[in-house]
């Protein structure tokens, strides 16, 4: 089953996004910015068609560079939700006013 990839209709602006690499005990932590549709953390935009891949595959670049970089970002990040980390698999759409 298909299911929508779009940032802007899944996360709302400022929203915490993070990506962890369990087996080294890495953590990054990003900010979504609806209006450009990008994922920003220390200063840096993650981009492009899909920003929430470039965030992922970029942390795995430079925290693991002898992995391939292949990933599955919406099945590996999490965002903040109601005071908790949710994985971003499965999140609804956001209201539409």
């Amino acid at each position: 089953m298909s299911k929508l990839r779009n940032p802007r209709k899944l996360f709302k602006d400022g929203q915490p996004i993070r990506h962890r690499i369990n087996s080294i005990h890495s953590e990054w932590i990003g900010t979504y910015n609806v209006k450009d549709n990008t994922i920003i953390m220390n200063d840096y935009e993650f981009d492009g068609a899909s920003p929430l891949n470039n965030f992922v595959t970029s942390h795995y670049a430079i925290k693991t560079p002898q992995r391939i970089t292949i990933a599955d970002a919406w099945n590996e990040c999490e965002c903040y939700v109601d005071n908790e980390w949710v994985s971003t698999f499965n999140l609804p759409l956001l209201d539409e006013h």
